[in-house]
């Protein structure tokens, strides 16, 4: 669980990045932009620090869209309750189709700026 879930993580962290420096141009921007996207909104938002149910409505189903939120359900299950496969499949599986989701769209903009060139 917790290999494979790490290693799912570090691959949707990687493609976010990617993403995110073939979008914006400038690398000052694109370093806030990860710095923003990807720590603060994970931090916040992953249930890490707040529970996942006192974070307003608003911005409850931002939350869903952030990769930590899964990673730490499977940590926790890896660390602390030991349910195995039949309790974190689906976080597993979340992780794995945000890090896909942004793989496609920085292999996207990625192939935009070759086809330019």
């Amino acid at each position: 669980r917790l290999p494979v879930g790490t290693a799912l993580f570090v691959f949707c962290v990687v493609s976010f990045g990617s993403l995110v420096g073939a979008a914006i141009p400038n690398q000052a921007a694109a370093v806030q932009a990860v710095a923003l996207g990807g720590f603060l909104l994970a931090f916040l938002l992953s249930g890490l620090i707040f529970p996942i149910e006192n974070i307003p409505d608003t911005l409850r189903w931002i939350s869903s869209l952030v990769q930590a939120r899964y990673y730490v359900l499977v940590v926790r299950d890896a660390f602390l309750q030991g349910g195995g496969w039949p309790a974190v499949w689906w976080a597993v599986l979340a992780i794995g189709a945000i890090g896909l989701v942004f793989y496609a769209l920085a292999w996207r903009t990625l192939r935009r700026m070759q086809v330019k060139a």
